[in-house]
């Protein structure tokens, strides 16, 4: 029960009132909520030091996104490593 000031009546003895901060009912983990992500694993961040023609390339690569350019030509270097790979074999 609330009378209008913050303060809230305990439920064990209810002539008396308690003080209880107010709320606004953010913050905390929410089911759904929050960004989707964008890879099946999980992303862990680095620092990355490069030249400007460099951050160009990979927002171009990207479309607009340097760190979704950075993983796509990644993977694309590790696939051919695994192609070249296997023709050796």
């Amino acid at each position: 029960m609330d009378d209008g000031t913050g303060r809230t009546m305990h439920r064990r003895d209810p002539m008396t009132w308690q003080d209880t901060p107010k709320t606004t009912g953010w913050g905390g983990r929410r089911t759904g909520a929050g960004r989707k992500r964008s890879t099946e694993e999980p992303l862990h961040a680095r620092e990355l030091r490069l030249t400007m023609p460099q951050i160009a390339f990979l927002n171009r690569y990207g479309r607009g996104n340097l760190s979704a350019g950075a993983r796509q030509l990644i993977d694309a270097a590790i696939e051919r490593e695994r192609d070249e790979e296997a023709t050796r074999r």
